[in-house]
């Protein structure tokens, strides 16, 4: 027999609430281990702790969650910007702006590669139009 937000991953009840009461239990848990170390004082200290508490969060949630690797993705990202915040605290505003400036040059980089491929496909495909129409 499970409780829920156990770490064996079962859960007795169901939706998205009983999620939010998970992650919430699971910051809980993580706050009362990072106050040891006075982690939760600072924004970026801030960040670090939600970025990590959304990944166990994501670790304790069901296997059956659709979600789950989303809020592990998540998690990752704001752990990251957390750390960067953490370890360069006068820079890190402008190395998140370098961050978010890359990640949308690999978005442009992989919109015109797909739009690319797409342009090729559509090609392929009105040429195999004609031969439908013959039959």
């Amino acid at each position: 027999m499970g409780t829920p937000g156990m770490a064996d991953g079962t859960s007795d009840a169901v939706g998205p609430q009983s999620r939010s009461a998970r992650l919430a239990r699971t910051r809980r848990f993580v706050a009362r281990r990072l106050l040891l170390f006075g982690a939760t004082r600072d924004r970026h200290q801030r960040a670090l702790f939600t970025g990590v508490s959304r990944i166990l969060g994501a670790r304790r949630a069901n296997a059956e969650d659709t979600d789950r690797g989303l809020m592990t993705t998540m998690g990752g990202a704001v752990a990251v910007i957390g750390l960067v915040l953490l370890i360069w605290p006068g820079t890190g505003v402008v190395a998140i702006s370098w961050i978010i400036a890359l990640g949308a040059l690999l978005l442009a980089a992989l919109l015109i590669f797909l739009a690319l491929r797409l342009k090729r496909l559509k090609k392929r495909v009105d040429n195999l139009a004609p031969l439908r129409s013959a039959e």
